[in-house]
């Protein structure tokens, strides 16, 4: 028996017609009529009832269409599934990131990858910019985003295996808590800020960000009085919320306290850029079809 034999069967079974059915199928109705034939004989048992004016199908017709129709779903289901994973459909990418609001600024790229590719699964693993970058590197994170420069916190083996491209960039505000003289203000100076008290992301977590940060107030004329050093920056938001000092964040902050903390605009200009990290051997089909969603300057 073969799945042509199958198929026949369920589509003369479905027309009740040799004729409709061999038309269905292509082919001519004399060579449909001993297929159908030749399968009652391998099965030894008689599938339809025919005369000059209609085709009906036996007892065991009925039963024998049940067992066909699913043979062939779940062969067709079968084939597409081996056909989704050569294409890299049911993947899975597990991707870091440092920041849970770092996820809105990249929120429209996952969408994106979302809509063009509905069956990946994704897994999130919240991570330090060092950290991510060994992970990228032994193949424990698929994707990495992190807010520093690609060789920043990387030996030279695993720079030469992970690259980095730029995904978005963003503006650099002052958080203050809303009880600050200036916070009335819409933009203001960083000179302006020369005697408050300062939140600082440790240097060891991100040391481009914490030198871009210290050479803003430097070029504004004074040294940060830094009261605390923190790992993540939620914390720099809860303790300015709690009214110990003012910090730089991002501007994919601005919703977070937003009751408790007022996001100023500086006059001094500076960008924040979150970079997409991920080894450049790496065989998913997943993963570079993520990659290929990357703006087309990112990889210039």
């Amino acid at each position: 028996m073969e799945l042509r034999h199958l198929r026949y069967f369920v589509v003369v079974a479905e027309e009740l017609h040799f004729g409709r059915a061999a038309e269905r199928l292509n082919i001519s109705q004399p060579p449909l009529s001993v297929q159908i034939k030749n399968l009652e004989d391998e099965l030894e048992v008689q599938l339809f009832d025919r005369s000059r004016r209609q085709v009906n199908l036996t007892r065991c017709g009925e039963v024998f269409l049940r067992r066909a129709q699913t043979v062939l779903t779940e062969i067709e289901n079968a084939a597409e599934e081996v056909r989704a994973i050569d294409r890299g459909d049911l993947d899975s990418i597990t991707i870091g990131y440092k920041s849970a609001i770092m996820l809105g600024e990249i929120n429209p790229l996952l969408k994106k990858f979302r809509l063009s590719y509905p069956l990946v699964q994704l897994k999130f693993v919240q991570a330090s910019v060092t950290d991510q970058y060994q992970a990228v590197h032994d193949h424990r994170l698929d994707i990495g985003f992190i807010d520093a420069p690609v060789t920043e916190h990387s030996s030279d083996a695993i720079t030469e295996n992970v690259k980095g491209y730029p995904v978005t960039k963003e503006r650099l505000l002052l958080a203050v808590p809303n009880f600050h003289p200036l916070c009335h203000r819409k933009i203001v100076r960083l000179s302006e800020f020369a005697n408050d008290q300062f939140i600082f992301l440790s240097r060891q977590v991100v040391p481009s960000m914490y030198d871009q940060q210290l050479g803003l107030c430097q070029e504004a004329g004074f040294s940060p009085n830094i009261r605390f050093h923190t790992e993540q920056l939620p914390e720099i938001l809860a303790f300015v919320a709690a009214g110990y000092g003012v910090g730089f964040c991002p501007e994919s902050a601005v919703n977070v306290w937003s009751d408790s903390i007022v996001y100023l605009s500086l006059k001094e200009h500076s960008h924040v850029t979150i970079s997409m990290i991920f080894r450049n051997d790496h065989e998913s089909k997943a993963v570079h079809y993520f990659r290929d969603l990357l703006p087309d300057h990112s990889w210039e």
